[in-house]
Order: C-alpha cells, then sequence, then structure tokens
C-alpha cells in the first residue's frame, strides 16, 4: 500500500511538473510572438528611417555637387576676368600708322608725272578711300594674283586686284613713258 500511495504521488507530482511545464512553454511561445511583432514594427522603422537616410544623403551630396558647381563656376569666371585684366595690362595702345605714311588716292608724289590719260586710268584703278603705305624699296611689277605696283624712286601706289583683261585696258606703255621722264 506504501508503495502505491508513493507512486500515486510521483503521478501527481509529475503531473503538476507537466502542468507547470506546459504553462512555462505557453509563457515562452507568447514572449516569442511579441518579440515578433515587435522585430516586425523595427524593421519597418529601420526601413523608414534607411529610406529618409538615403533621401537625406541624396539631397546632401545634391547640394554638395551644386555647390562644387557654383564654386567651380566662380573660380573660372575670376580667372577669366584675371586673364582679361592681364590682357589689357599687356596690350599698350595700337600704333596708328603716321600721317606722312600715308597716300590719298587723290594726292600723287610731286616726282610722278602722268598724262592725264594715264592720270584718268589711274583713278579708275584706284578705289576712293584707299590709303597704301609709302614704300620706296618694293620693286614695280603686275601680279594678276595680287595686286600692280606702280614705282618711282620716291614711293610706290599699289593698285588694287584687278582682272588681266582690265590691266590690259590700262595704258601701261604710256604710263612707263611718264615714269622713265
Amino acid at each position: 500500500k506504501q508503495k502505491l500511495n508513493e507512486f500515486i504521488s510521483s503521478v501527481s507530482d509529475n503531473n503538476e511538473r507537466e502542468v507547470e511545464l506546459q504553462r512555462q512553454v505557453s509563457q515562452l511561445q507568447h514572449e516569442v510572438k511579441r518579440l515578433t511583432g515587435e522585430l516586425a514594427t523595427l524593421e519597418a522603422k529601420l526601413k523608414a528611417l534607411s529610406s529618409k537616410a538615403n533621401d537625406g544623403l541624396d539631397s546632401y551630396l545634391e547640394e554638395c555637387i551644386e555647390q562644387e558647381e557654383t564654386e567651380a563656376a566662380d573660380r573660372i569666371e575670376l580667372e577669366r576676368k584675371n586673364i582679361q585684366i592681364e590682357i589689357d595690362e599687356n596690350s599698350g595702345p595700337v600704333d596708328e600708322p603716321m600721317e606722312q605714311d600715308l597716300v590719298d588716292d587723290d594726292v600723287i608724289d610731286a616726282n610722278l608725272t602722268t598724262t592725264p590719260a594715264s592720270q584718268n586710268n589711274l583713278s579708275q584703278l584706284q578705289s576712293p578711300n584707299d590709303r597704301r603705305p609709302l614704300n620706296s624699296a618694293a620693286k614695280t611689277r603686275a601680279n594678276p594674283d595680287s595686286q600692280m605696283i606702280i614705282q618711282n624712286s620716291q614711293c610706290f601706289i599699289p593698285l588694287p586686284r584687278y582682272t588681266d583683261e582690265r590691266i590690259r585696258e590700262f595704258c601701261v606703255d604710256d604710263l612707263e613713258t611718264d615714269l622713265a621722264t
């Protein structure tokens, strides 16, 4: 009888332990569910923060790029202004040709004498308002690709470019005779 009572007592203890273990398992399952819910919430918050961080980072990077571009443009503009100032400082006044170095179409050197016929031809060949520099070292030449130059010992008068046909119309023989005298 005593052994039977001990056995019943042990079964009863085992039942109590089993109930306690089941209660603990139930509590642990409930805790796991709660932690799983919290984990899901934290993951959602983390995604939101990550998205905000990425947006903020993109925004920050865009601002940095814009600022860098603005600073680069400012540096380039400043450098351009400095170069322009340097050019302006180094480029002194432009040398104008002296008035005595120019010859008017209407004014022919006193040493160059022409007949009225050749004078007319000269005025036809020269364009109005044409002023040419004096050059006593130039040689007389007729070049259809460039220009005809008539020269005496004092000066030369470069004539504008004309076709061979127009030069032939000009009485070169009369002019050479006049220049020789």
